[in-house]
């Protein structure tokens, strides 16, 4: 650690001249150059995805420490053709928040850290990526998946106390530490053996070391000039050793939905198997967990963007794809040329997602009453629901008040080894007898 350290604070030291450092999108480079440019264009793209996930667990720790998380939600994205990882759907989980409008509500995914330009699916089978728990708002996610892949996101409210959701965060947070702890050693490293062979080549070739930064003042890599040419490049490579990865991702275990079920008995939930087909495939992992007890409920999905804009789609006799594909004159066209047949809530759809000509833009927001301008859940169908409906309900008072419509009728095992019997999960068995009473009674 010792001469970690040392490393660090030697490269912190190191100062750059404005006429030795250069930014990454200012470089003129020879195509024999491009895979080396596309290595620090990846990096760049890293090391802002590091720093918005730390930054999101800080505001996740902060809501933690000041009691405003109030439930957990499962969130299922559904399957696609597109993508070989994808074509199994992709599970995430919301800590929902009583203080702030669902789309503000931090969402964890857990995803392969890929640490080349390019990803490697015999690397993502076999465990040579980090797993790596992505911290993001809901809105987010919802761009992603609804607005950009079309792709629906069912909701299952997870069963929970207060207790559990610190133990997961906990979790969360120390499983994070580890890997973020990690790679910024292994860039700091990484950056003062770039810099050594950049200063090694320059003194062979005569030239000068030059500092590559990005956007965001990140350091990139270094290269050599000569004669004010761009001789070589020397990325920082931040790939890390197979030895160094706190935890791998596979696609066939340690996935986005295996890594919930294992985070989950990490927090105490040990009675959930440690290995169970249903619980590596994200489009079954609501069975599965609702087979243990942890889910009752499912609520209403949140849709596709075409599902909330259908007078639209149906008067273009188009696909949102192909809509996104026009130019911003085509569209501009087509949203004049049925302007008036638009109601206002897919005109807000339409302002949010095409790019309009100045004039077609003014007219809606003309038509549109600026002092009832709708959240952005109500927008894109992200519906609000009672705060009670996460807590663990015992009472039969509390049982009479949720809604039968969202209540799933599955077969949930009621026999466990005494060995894995707690508290919780008396707890849970205990509400779901209450809940299937009630809807009996019913």
């Amino acid at each position: 650690m010792l001469f970690l350290i040392l490393i660090f604070s030697v490269y912190s030291e190191l100062v750059f001249s404005k006429e030795e450092v250069l930014q990454l999108s200012q470089l003129k480079l020879h195509d024999r150059h491009e895979p080396q440019a596309r290595k620090m264009s990846h990096l760049e793209f890293t090391l802002a995805q590091i720093k918005n996930i730390e930054k999101n667990f800080r505001k996740l720790k902060s809501r933690i420490d000041n009691n405003e998380i109030v439930g957990l939600e499962l969130l299922i994205a559904d399957t696609t053709k597109s993508q070989i990882e994808s074509r199994f759907g992709h599970a995430l989980f919301r800590f929902v928040d009583k203080n702030r409008l669902a789309g503000n509500d931090l969402v964890i995914g857990f995803v392969a850290q890929v640490d080349t330009p390019i990803l490697n699916y015999f690397k993502g089978v076999f465990g040579g990526y980090a797993l790596v728990p992505e911290v993001r708002p809901l809105r987010d996610f919802h761009q992603q998946y609804s607005v950009s892949q079309q792709r629906f996101l069912d909701r299952y409210v997870l069963s929970s106390d207060d207790n559990l959701r610190k133990l997961v965060f906990d979790k969360l947070r120390e499983q994070w530490m580890d890997y973020y702890n990690v790679f910024k050693e292994n860039i700091s490293i990484k950056a003062f053996k770039a810099q050594k062979r950049a200063q090694r080549y320059a003194k062979r070739k005569k030239g000068v070391v030059k500092m590559v930064k990005g956007f965001n003042g990140n350091t990139l890599g270094f290269l050599v000039a000569v004669d004010d040419k761009v001789y070589k490049i020397f990325p920082i490579k931040f790939k890390l050793s197979r030895s160094k990865v706190p935890k791998h991702y596979t696609f066939l275990q340690n996935n986005c939905s295996g890594a919930i079920v294992k985070l989950l008995r990490s927090a105490g939930l040990t009675f959930l198997p440690k290995m169970s087909l249903h619980s590596i495939i994200p489009v079954k992992l609501a069975n599965f967990l609702t087979r243990h007890h942890l889910i009752h409920f499912q609520v209403p999905k949140i849709p596709v963007v075409f599902d909330v804009m259908p007078v639209f789609m149906r008067l273009t006799e188009m696909s949102f794809k192909d809509l996104k594909a026009l130019s911003s004159k085509q569209i501009t066209a087509l949203v004049d040329q049925f302007l008036e047949d638009l109601p206002d809530g897919e005109l807000f759809v339409i302002i949010d997602n095409f790019n309009l000509s100045e004039g077609v833009f003014n007219s809606i927001i003309n038509r549109i009453s600026i002092d009832t301008f709708p959240r952005y859940e109500d927008i894109y169908g992200i519906q609000m629901h009672n705060l009670s409906l996460y807590n663990i309900c015992l009472e039969k008072e509390c049982v009479k008040n949720f809604s039968k419509d969202y209540y799933l009728v599955k077969k949930r095992k009621h026999k466990y080894p005494r060995r894995k019997m707690s508290k919780f999960l008396e707890t849970l068995l205990m509400q779901t007898s209450n809940f299937s009473a009630n809807i009996i009674l019913n």
